[in-house]
């Protein structure tokens, strides 16, 4: 049914933070994406431990339980436990349990996540942002999803 690139069976325990400039922070990846039209896949794997991102300096930054963000790929039967806190809220800044976002003719199916996920601009319990085409079923998120409004200010 799908074909490309396989991430499978893998894991990771600990907890991951997001340092500086970091855009893209997840538990097991922060940024992939399919290549030539074909589907990267992602089965059975999962984490355990909390997600902290970064610092963008673009403004921009994805953070997710297990993927930062994702671009066609088909994530299935995945879970994450631990909490999420996205970086700092401005700009474009998506924070999800398990993926921070998602776009491009996703699949997502048979995945759950269980912890906490917070920040301060998009956020979802299961996914921050969603986007082109995702197929998402059978999927479960438990946990609390809180909006943050913390005044940052530069250091000089």
């Amino acid at each position: 049914m799908y074909y490309g690139m396989t991430i499978q069976n893998c894991y990771t325990k600990g907890n991951v933070m997001g340092t500086g400039s970091s855009s893209e922070v997840g538990g097991l990846i922060g940024n992939i994406s399919s290549a030539w039209g074909n589907l990267c896949n992602i089965n059975y794997c999962y984490t355990i431990g909390n997600v902290t991102g970064g610092n963008p300096a673009s403004g921009n930054g994805d953070t997710g339980g297990l993927i930062g963000s994702s671009s066609s790929c088909a994530i299935t039967y995945c879970h994450t436990q631990g909490n999420v806190v996205g970086g700092v809220p401005s700009g474009n800044t998506f924070t999800g349990g398990l993926i921070g976002r998602s776009s491009n003719d996703s699949v997502i199916r048979h995945c759950w996540t269980s912890g906490s996920v917070m920040t301060g601009y998009q956020i979802g319990g299961l996914i921050g942002h969603v986007g082109n085409d995702a197929d998402i079923m059978y999927c479960d998120s438990t946990g609390n999803v809180a909006e943050l409004f913390l005044q940052y200010m530069p250091v000089a």
